[in-house]
């Protein structure tokens, strides 16, 4: 199914709820993608139109500016860390490492509920292993790779991800060691630290 879309270049505000829709909007208000499109000679006007592909015409996930738009979580266990905290309400959790319990809800349960779940160590590099390899194993590799023909730019989402430093270091290392073949552009979109506004940081990371 498709649904198309009017998009104003500048509003960080979706034109519907969606996630793909908003992760979207976040990362064209960047320079990284600004820049890179103009690179490419693909202009951007002020309102452009946009098409949501979902079942059989995706992927991709999106359709804008002669481009297929791919979104996906990354760490892939966002959702299921926002889904238990909110589970838990005020009393908070504790927040267990990918590595310990990749995107598994129930694993996720069990080691976050403040003083009855004991806090592991984490060991730094036990985390960006396990977030490489679930990366080049499951995103640009494995039976569900969205590496794959229609999808030119890969939005990876960490607009939720506790530790967005870790997860960057472990996707250079992977794409140092695996180029895309169809994809020709993958960023990291999240958003900036330490403020209370919803500010958008977009990084770049291949090429």
């Amino acid at each position: 199914m498709k649904t198309s879309y009017k998009i104003n270049r500048d509003d960080l505000r979706p034109p519907g709820r969606d996630q793909e829709l908003a992760l979207f909007t976040c990362a064209l208000q960047s320079a990284a993608l600004r820049d890179w499109l103009a690179g490419q000679r693909i202009e951007a006007p002020a309102q452009f139109e946009l098409t949501h592909n979902t079942g059989a015409d995706d992927p991709p996930d999106l359709s804008a500016l002669g481009l297929g738009w791919e979104c996906t979580e990354f760490p892939p266990n966002q959702t299921a860390t926002r889904k238990v905290h909110r589970e838990n309400g005020p009393m908070g959790m504790v927040v267990p490492g990918f590595s310990q319990t990749g995107a598994d809800i129930r694993k996720i349960r069990e080691q976050s509920i403040p003083f009855t779940a004991y806090p592991k160590f984490v060991a730094l590099d036990d985390e960006i292993a396990a977030l490489g390899g679930a990366f080049l194993g499951k995103v640009i590799g494995g039976p569900k790779s969205k590496d794959v023909p229609g999808n030119d730019v890969l939005l990876l989402d960490q607009r939720d991800d506790h530790a967005p430093d870790l997860a960057e270091k472990a996707l250079r290392l992977a794409l140092r060691k695996t180029t895309p073949k169809h994809i020709r552009l993958v960023l990291l979109v999240r958003f900036q630290r330490h403020t209370t506004e919803l500010i958008p940081e977009v990084v770049r990371l291949f090429p």
